[in-house]
């Protein structure tokens, strides 16, 4: 098994799959820009240019695609801690209710 990754490996690999993650949302939106223009352009009777906008699209889906698939991958690569998430401390024990008396 590997030695476990500094914390200076863990930052880089945080914001790599946070750069991921941001493109693949990019790339999904330009797509989805595309979509719509392609749209519009067909119905001005421009199919060639449609064309070219729809191989764009289809382009920027695939690369959104592997971004987020790249993402999800680098994720499976942080530590996961929940062994300690689940360790019940003793100092969160809940307290015991105050008693109100009546004033004398």
């Amino acid at each position: 098994m590997s030695a476990p990754l500094s914390f200076s490996e863990l930052q880089r690999l945080e914001r790599l799959v946070e750069w991921n993650e941001n493109s693949a949302r990019s790339c999904s939106d330009l797509a989805d820009g595309l979509e719509a223009h392609a749209r519009h352009e067909a119905n001005q009777g421009r199919a060639s240019d449609a064309e070219g906008t729809k191989e764009a699209e289809r382009r920027n889906r695939v690369r959104a695609k592997a971004h987020a698939d790249t993402a999800r991958f680098l994720t499976r690569l942080l530590p996961h801690h929940d062994s300690e998430a689940t360790t019940f401390r003793d100092h969160l024990k809940p307290k015991d209710r105050a008693q109100i008396r009546a004033p004398p």
